[in-house]
């Protein structure tokens, strides 16, 4: 009797062991867009500007263990000692990102798209890629916060230096929501 006891009790545990240490896997929603700051100087960036943007999500448990309900599970989701945790693509994907400034630049009018003159990254320190290609990197982007840093490149060159810019970026969605957030006056100076 007390083998059968201690066997039902392993099986028992075995079994809360496997389920808490289940992958869990999450579906990410793009929440909200906001300016952070900008330099205006270009005293250590290679002769750019940067404006620095914050990208906020929002998680929802799609598949966890057999014990922990969507209601208990981490609002963000976080690295696992047993298991894993996963984040799903966006579901409303980055469809179309812009980036536009109000006055002319040397080689841009106001109002145009300037990814072809600008480039990003997601950390100031990391290496840049040309904006064309950012809509891919957005939607693939596997960030356990509920908010990730993205930043956008300006080379100085296209930008006079006795004057105030303005910069908005709109990122749209394939269900057509769009997020904007837009720059305080900058005034450049070298």
């Amino acid at each position: 009797m007390k083998q059968k006891l201690l066997i039902i009790a392993l099986l028992f545990s075995s079994f809360i062991i496997y389920s808490c240490c289940k992958d869990k896997v999450y579906d990410r929603t793009l929440t909200n867009l906001k300016y952070i700051f900008t330099s205006d100087t270009n005293s250590s960036f290679e002769n750019k500007m940067f404006i620095r943007f914050e990208i906020n999500q929002d998680f929802k448990l799609v598949s966890s263990n057999y014990l922990v309900n969507e209601a208990l599970a981490d609002a963000f989701p976080k690295p696992s000692s047993c298991g894993s945790n996963s984040l799903n693509n966006f579901q409303d994907p980055i469809s179309e990102v812009s980036l536009t400034c109000d006055k002319n630049l040397t080689n841009a009018t106001a109002g145009t798209d300037l990814k072809s003159i600008s480039e990003y990254s997601f950390s100031y320190l990391s290496s840049t890629k040309l904006m064309i290609d950012i809509v891919n990197d957005l939607n693939s982007v596997k960030n356990f916060n509920g908010s990730f840093d993205f930043f956008t490149f300006i080379p100085a060159t296209n930008l006079d230096k006795s004057d105030f810019y303005t910069f908005t970026l709109k990122i749209k969605t394939v269900s057509g929501k769009e997020f904007v957030a837009v720059t305080k006056p900058i005034y450049w100076k070298k």
